[in-house]
């Protein structure tokens, strides 16, 4: 996680790949679940869109069959974003909904902010700047109530990205 959070996908399969191995001779499903849904964002990242894309899906569907629904809402973000960038628009807009909603159940609160900005993008993208402005402002006064320091300078980047403004 510490890779994918440094934007670092090249470290983020190798230790993704790593863990695998050790996941599966262990029998550690829920390490398991993690290790896939990494080593797929990671492929996704380096260009290889559709496998990476097929495993974080599995990933999901395999964590979700375990019982966990810890960071779900993370990992359909981030799914959702992979399909924004391979050009599903209409699948990822419904993932990054169905996200909110499961973060929303969940109690996951932490993710609003980078689901709603994953939707912004999204809405940009479909030419709705009012509704993209309006998701930025929103994750904006969630990470800030929720003292989210770090999620505060990405949105203010998203914001400066898709908007042009901060």
């Amino acid at each position: 996680m510490v890779h994918h959070c440094r934007a670092e996908p090249e470290k983020t399969n190798a230790y993704a790949t790593e863990n695998l191995e050790l996941s599966q001779e262990h029998g550690m499903a829920q390490s398991l679940g993690w290790a896939t849904f990494w080593q797929g964002w990671a492929l996704s990242e380096l260009g290889e869109s559709v496998r990476g894309i097929a495993q974080m899906r599995g990933a999901i569907e395999a964590y979700r069959r375990i019982g966990s629904r810890i960071a779900v809402p993370k990992f359909m973000g981030l799914l959702a974003e992979a399909l924004r960038r391979a050009g599903e628009a209409d699948e990822a807009m419904k993932l990054v909904e169905d996200a909110l909603r499961e973060c929303r159940e969940t109690g996951q609160a932490y993710y609003e902010p980078e689901l709603l900005t994953y939707r912004a993008r999204g809405l940009r993208d479909a030419g709705d700047a009012g509704g993209a402005d309006a998701d930025l402002a929103e994750a904006l006064e969630l990470a800030r109530r929720q003292g989210a320091r770090l999620w505060e300078q990405v949105i203010v980047a998203a914001k400066e990205e898709l908007t042009g403004a901060a």
